[in-house]
């Protein structure tokens, strides 16, 4: 029993520093992939308490990812982190939310792959322009400004 102990609380200990580093850049795609592996390695023999930290982990990944990082491969490569999560979960709830979560990235996956298809997103209100790109580059503003002065 105490090896079981030692062993909940390195997982503890470990995902809480991932629930640190899903929330910086530099080390999301690390810790998703540490995340995606203990899920599958150890889920089904942690005690509930480590599991509702296992999904508080997750669900700080799909808020992340609904809020910083909003880019399609982003969605394409944690699809898979949220079906294992789905498939091990068994609280109603909780499977309710990954359901959410995989149709959530799956439609922005298929607006990626399907681009003809309008936004159904409601903050997207106009056509996006051949130069919106160009407003990222800090290079456009210099050009802009240099043209108008």
């Amino acid at each position: 029993m105490e090896v079981k102990f030692k062993d909940e609380k390195k997982l503890e200990q470990r995902l809480e520093e991932l629930h640190k580093d899903v929330s910086k850049k530099h080390k999301f795609e690390d810790a998703v992939t540490a995340l995606n592996s203990l899920l599958r390695d150890h889920y089904s023999s942690a005690s509930p308490s480590l599991r509702k930290l296992y999904y508080g982990v997750v669900c700080l990944v799909a808020t992340v990812l609904k809020t910083r990082y909003t880019s399609p491969c982003f969605c394409t490569a944690r699809l898979a982190l949220f079906q294992l999560s789905h498939s091990l979960i068994f609280d109603p709830s909780e499977k309710a939310h990954l359901l959410a979560c995989i149709d959530e990235a799956r439609q922005v996956v298929h607006q990626e792959n399907d681009p003809r298809q309008p936004s159904s997103s409601p903050n997207q209100r106009y056509e996006r322009s051949p130069f919106s790109e160009n407003y990222r580059n800090p290079l456009f503003f210099i050009l802009i400004f240099e043209i108008f002065m």
